[in-house]
């Protein structure tokens, strides 16, 4: 899969993940679908693991699996961090300038556009905040970006993917679930052609999952809590299942609980794309 054709009949989904064991869970449950992803590391994460460490056996397990894996690095707000991620074999980073100015936006997106000039790497943007689940999510959804400010923006940077505000947010609704402006993701894909990232799209209902993936310019759709959830849930699996006691304690065996907890998110979020219709 090469950069200039990567959304060509293509959609995906991006998993965040921490660690090896994490990303080893979600390159598995990739190849055993044989569907392609995204494989995220936060800039957060990034800068509290051993990145070289991590990158040199993710790519090595990668290729070794010949599995259909693009390495991203997320929400980066430090263009010095993503050229060393770019530097270190990072496929795709993502600039997040949605606190700047629309002008800071533009020129620090563009560093990061003409660093990857001629390395085959994705460069995602954001335009717009797209916040976190603490903000009220009733609001969201009446939060639209101008169309002249995504068109200034499209025309003055040299993207291949844009997240925009369409309601979603960063972290758990728990019970309550956001409102999507579908409305608006039609209104830019009548209007621009570029690819769409949807961020918050863990805890969706797979019916908005599965309505989300219709939309011919939503090219990628992350999950970050969901997978984090099911590493705690891998956790209390193993109590309750007396994996934890004192006595005979085996840390593999808690482990292999986790791995098949998060392969399970994984799975059910790639079905979508089994069931969409292209």
């Amino acid at each position: 899969m090469r950069k200039n054709n990567i959304f060509a009949g293509n959609k995906f989904f991006a998993f965040n993940v921490w660690d090896i064991k994490s990303a080893v869970a979600v390159i598995d449950t990739s190849l055993e679908m044989n569907i392609p992803i995204f494989l995220q590391v936060s800039a957060s994460v990034y800068s509290q693991i051993d990145v070289k460490g991590f990158i040199d056996f993710t790519k090595e397990y990668i290729a070794r699996k010949n599995a259909k894996v693009i390495l991203h690095l997320d929400h980066s707000k430090n263009v010095e961090q993503i050229f060393e991620a770019i530097d270190l074999g990072w496929d795709s980073v993502m600039f997040d300038g949605s606190t700047f100015s629309l002008e800071e936006n533009i020129i620090r997106t563009n560093q990061v556009s003409n660093y990857v000039k001629n390395k085959n790497v994705l460069v995602e943007a954001e335009l717009g905040i797209i916040g976190n689940v603490r903000d009220h999510l009733g609001e969201r959804d009446k939060t639209e970006i101008p169309i002249t400010m995504i068109e200034e923006f499209i025309n003055k940077t040299n993207i291949d993917m844009l997240a925009l505000p369409i309601g979603t947010a960063h972290g758990q609704y728990i019970d309550e679930i956001p409102v999507i402006n579908h409305a608006f993701i039609k209104e830019i894909d009548m209007t621009f052609d570029i690819p769409l990232v949807v961020h918050g799209g863990s805890e969706l209902p797979l019916t908005e999952l599965e309505k989300l993936i219709q939309h011919k310019n939503v090219k990628k759709i992350n999950i970050s809590t969901d997978i984090k959830q099911a590493y705690r849930k891998g956790i209390l699996g193993s109590e309750k299942n007396d994996l934890l006691i004192e006595e005979g304690f085996n840390a593999l065996l808690v482990e292999r609980e986790i791995y098949k907890s998060i392969k399970n998110v994984v799975k059910e979020k790639l079905t979508v794309l089994e069931m969409k219709d292209g």
